[in-house]
Formats: structure tokens, C-alpha cells, sequence
């Protein structure tokens, strides 16, 4: 029923979107190079076969060619949002990706059963556009040991099964090998070996039997949520992992504040900048995803009406009583909630000064988040803690090229590039927060323009009080 739907939503949706033309022409835009911060005003460009054809101040028109006037409107690389969740409800997740401009996602695992199946029958969608999504970059499945945290996670007990792991996964179309927080040293140590024998990227949490700096020094590509590297800011970083893996199998919120307290108290300035020195020496990218922390539970997000409009209205029910539980705990609960916050902005902060590279992305598909508009939040975030605009928004645009070593094609606005951008009606250089004034999308040479992306949301309200 739910592919039916979405196969409504799709016809309903192609049929407001602008047929393609022999060339599409953004006539008099105010061009972005997001890696100087210039803005090249004037400039029109030429969208042909999926790429921008031509650049520049006197493009001369064809006959033929689709032309909207972009005049005082700003174009950017479309954006990606590194660190999603979004099978669960792709087809949910992915129009709302377009409607805010997210051309691109790493999706990092799904709890559905037989993930690699489905990650499968996704591509196939999206490549024979039965199904409207970003660019995809997806694992499929989690690999970890035990206990297991996530459902439909691939458990692997030592050296052994942890290279066949990493065998079955590359066979079943991953294109990188998530790692999980309760690997064994063994297991971990494996992974990285065989994914260095194969060229191929292994990223996400530093396990808890691992060190930030052996996750470097082992060529752990990235790293999420900053797992282990608030600990790493310490002098006892290893007595810590410890204190994590005991409040973690017990279960007790009364052990877990006490680790809380031990971590903020052990903060060390100076071991901060050593662990980001670390980290940008090896080239460790970094993934914060500070709004599932920062926003995820907060009463005002949860209550706000884009949330309450295209939130599944079970979803929504349960954070909402997730959010109601937490806010009856007590003081020291938002206590150590807050003094975390400060930390992670102080450690972000810390890395940007060191050259961290760093991705944006959101962790959403977990309470509170919304597919695309958090990505949005996230930037906000950044450019709360220091980031200059410029730098946030590098985070979701050429950063990720970077990351895949897809510079050639992807990451810029540049002739020849994939056209992949978003046109805003004010300048996210100034404010950051113009990201979300979105004019149109185009999403690899297709034009959406606000009456399609309008069309896009709407349907995705129909579907979330259905869900």
C-alpha cells in the first residue's frame, strides 16, 4: 500500500515538475563560489545532460531552452546531509530531502529487516525513477558486537567473523562499513585491516574498547557524533570507556549520571587540542551531528507546526511521550545535559581552529528531527559555535565531495559539474538561516521549482497523518 502511495505521490509530483528541455537556463543569478565566499552576481548557467553546460555573464539563448529568471536569487551546491536514517520511511524522507534542498545523504543503517535487500530495491527505484530521492551513499547494516544496540545489526564476535563481515557487506552493494560502539579490540582491529587489504572506507562510532587516537592511527575515515572524543579531552580516557560500558549493559540512569559528572569533571583543555591535532594530522573526518542533541528533545521543537505537519503521526505520538518522560526527571538531568552541550561546542570549536575537516549531518529518523529541515538547524548550529557561514556551509556542500572524492564532479558551481543546486531568495553569507528561503532545487539537472516542491510537501502532510 505504502509503494502505491508513494507511486500516487511521484505521478502527482512529476506532473508539477517542469519537463525536461533541451537546456535549462538560470538567467542573471547571483552565483556562490563556495570556496572563496565570492559572489559572482550577473551570472547565468546552463543546465544540459544532468551538468551545468556553461557559465558566465553573456550566455546567448536557443531556441528551445526552459529560462527562469534568477535574478536576485543566490545559487549554491545542493546540499547533503551526511548522517541520515531515511529507509524507514523513504518515501517520506526523501521528498522532504528535495523540498529543503538536500541533493545528497550518507544514510548510516536501517532497522528494517534484511537492510541489504532493501538498500538494493532503493537504488533500483531511484535509478530507474520510479522513486524521486537524493544521491545516495548507504552501508546497509551496522556491524557490531555484542550486546547490540539496533535491530537488523550484523553481531560479529571476533577477528574472524569481522573480516567476513566486511566481505559480505562490499558483496551486498555497502559502499562503506559502519563500525559500532561494542566491538571487540579483535573485531575492530580486523575490520580496519581487511577494509585497508580492499581500499575501502570504514567509518562511524569509536568502539568503547578503542582509543580516539588508535581509531585514527587504524584509518578510520570518520567519525560520528564526536563517540569517544569528549572522553579523548581528558587525562583518563581510557578508565572512562570503561565507566561507559558499565552504565551502558546496566542500564541505570544513576551510573550513567555519575560517568556524565566524571567526564565534565576530567575536561582538559590542552589534551583537546592534542586529540584535534591527532585528528587533523590523519585526516579524521568528523560528523558532530550536534542537533539530535541540541533539538532533538527539546519541548519547543516538538510542539513547532512544521514538526507537528509532516512528522508520521505515530512517530510523533511516541517522541512527544518520550520528550514528556524527560522532562519530569530531575534538575541534574538538564544539568549534565547542558554542561555536555558546552563541551561539545568547546570541542568543535577546538577542531575548526585545528583544520578538522568536518561533515554536516543530522542523525535524523531519531525523535524530534525532521528529514531536511534539521540539516538546516545543524548549519545554524555551527555557525552558533564559531563557524563562519561560509565554513557551515561548506560542511554540506564541498566538504562531502572531499569526503567521496567526487571534487570533479560534485561540490561546487562550476561548467561541468553535476547540477546539483539550490536558489535562495537571500544570501546565506549574511545569515545562514536564508539556507531554509528556498526558491527552487535542481536535483541532478531536474528544475523544482517552489510550485513542485510546495506539491512535494503537500503530499508528505497527506501521507504523515496516514502514518
Amino acid at each position: 500500500m505504502k509503494l502505491l502511495l508513494y507511486s500516487l505521490v511521484c505521478f502527482s509530483f512529476f506532473a508539477n515538475a517542469q519537463a525536461p528541455a533541451k537546456r535549462i537556463v538560470l538567467r542573471n543569478a547571483n552565483v556562490i563560489d563556495i570556496k572563496t565566499g565570492k559572489v559572482l552576481s550577473g551570472t547565468s548557467l546552463v543546465i544540459e545532460s544532468k551538468r551545468i553546460s556553461a557559465l558566465g555573464k553573456n550566455i546567448k539563448m536557443q531556441t528551445g531552452d526552459s529560462v527562469v529568471d534568477a535574478t536576485g536569487k543566490y545559487v549554491i551546491p545542493g546540499l547533503w546531509d551526511m548522517h541520515t536514517h531515511a529507509f524507514g520511511k523513504y518515501e517520506m524522507a526523501f521528498p522532504l530531502l528535495l523540498a529543503n534542498g538536500v541533493t545528497g545523504i550518507r544514510n548510516m543503517h536501517t532497522t528494517a529487516e534484511n537492510p541489504m535487500q532493501l538498500l538494493a530495491s532503493i537504488r533500483k527505484s531511484l535509478n530507474d525513477k520510479t522513486i524521486l530521492g537524493p544521491r545516495l551513499v548507504a552501508n546497509g547494516q551496522i556491524v557490531d558486537g555484542e550486546p547490540a544496540y539496533w535491530p537488523a545489526t550484523y553481531i560479529v564476535h571476533d577477528a574472524a567473523e569481522a573480516r567476513i563481515a566486511v566481505d559480505t557487506l562490499i558483496r551486498s552493494g555497502g559502499d562503506f562499513i559502519k563500525v559500532y560502539s561494542n566491538l571487540s579490540r579483535d573485531a575492530y582491529f580486523a575490520i580496519a585491516d581487511e577494509c585497508k587489504k580492499r581500499d575501502f572506507p570504514f567509518e562511524g562510532h569509536v568502539p568503547f574498547s578503542i582509543t580516539v587516537e588508535e581509531a585514527a592511527m587504524a584509518g578510520q575515515k570518520s567519525i560520528e557524533h564526536f563517540t569517544g572524543l569528549i572522553n579523548a579531552s581528558t587525562a583518563i580516557e581510557k578508565e572512562l570507556m570503561q565507566e561507559e560500558v558499565k552504565a551502558m549493559r546496566s542500564q541505570s540512569d544513576s551510573i550513567e549520571d555519575i560517568t556524565f559528572r566524571h567526564i565534565i569533571a576530567a575536561q582538559d583543555g590542552q589534551k583537546r587540542t592534542e586529540v584535534c591535532r591527532i585528528l587533523a594530522g590523519r585526516k579524521v573526518w568528523q560528523c558532530p551531528t550536534l542537533v539530535v542533541n541540541e533539538i532533538g528533545f527539546d519541548t519547543l521543537v516538538i510542539n513547532d507546526p512544521l514538526v507537528k505537519k509532516y512528522m508520521p503521526a505515530s512517530v510523533y505520538k511516541s517522541t512527544l511521550d518520550m520528550i514528556k518522560t524527560i522532562t519530569t526527571e530531575s534538575e541534574a538531568f538538564f544539568e549534565i545535559s547542558s554542561k555536555m552541550s558546552k563541551l561539545r561546542f568547546l570541542l568543535l570549536q577546538e577542531m575548526n581552529k585545528e583544520g578538522v575537516p568536518l561533515l554536516a549531518g543530522t542523525d535524523v529518523g531519531n525523535p524530534g528531527l525532521l528529514y531536511g529541515f534539521s540539516l538546516h538547524q545543524e548549519l545554524a548550529l555551527y555557525v552558533k559555535t564559531g563557524l563562519t557561514p561560509l565554513q557551515a556551509l561548506q560542511t554540506a556542500t564541498i566538504n562531502p565531495a572531499k569526503f567521496f572524492s567526487w571534487e570533479k564532479d560534485l561540490g561546487t558551481v562550476e561548467k561541468g559539474k553535476f547540477a546539483d543546486l539550490v536558489l535562495l531568495d537571500a544570501n546565506p553569507l549574511i545569515d545562514i538561516e536564508n539556507t531554509k528561503k528556498i526558491f527552487a532545487v535542481v536535483a541532478n539537472g531536474r528544475y523544482l521549482g517552489r510550485q513542485s516542491l510546495d506539491s512535494l510537501l503537500a503530499e508528505v502532510a497527506v501521507l504523515a497523518r496516514k502514518n
